[in-house]
């Protein structure tokens, strides 16, 4: 069990944070290190489908996490894509 953001073979694993501005920092982090080649996480991400007919509209807004590297968060149970616009 992780309880607080660690690296392994490669990857920054992220628990699930509730309070938004740690996750946002964490995230901010993780995109400025050469360490790090993607983000796994347990997050709510603004405009992502929770099924095939609802958006979350809560949670994280997609622009705070970082543009260069991929997101794989388990808050949602199908694949799809958010990009930043």
């Amino acid at each position: 069990m992780i309880n607080e953001p660690s690296v392994c073979m490669g990857a920054l694993w992220i628990p699930y944070r509730r309070e938004g501005a740690v996750m946002k920092g964490v995230l901010a982090e993780a995109g400025l290190r050469s360490d790090v080649s993607m983000v796994f996480c347990h997050a709510d991400v603004r405009g992502a489908y929770m099924n095939d007919n609802m958006r979350s509209k809560e949670g994280l807004d997609i622009s705070c996490f970082p543009k260069n590297l991929p997101i794989y968060s388990g808050h949602f149970h199908k694949p799809h894509t958010v990009s930043h616009t």
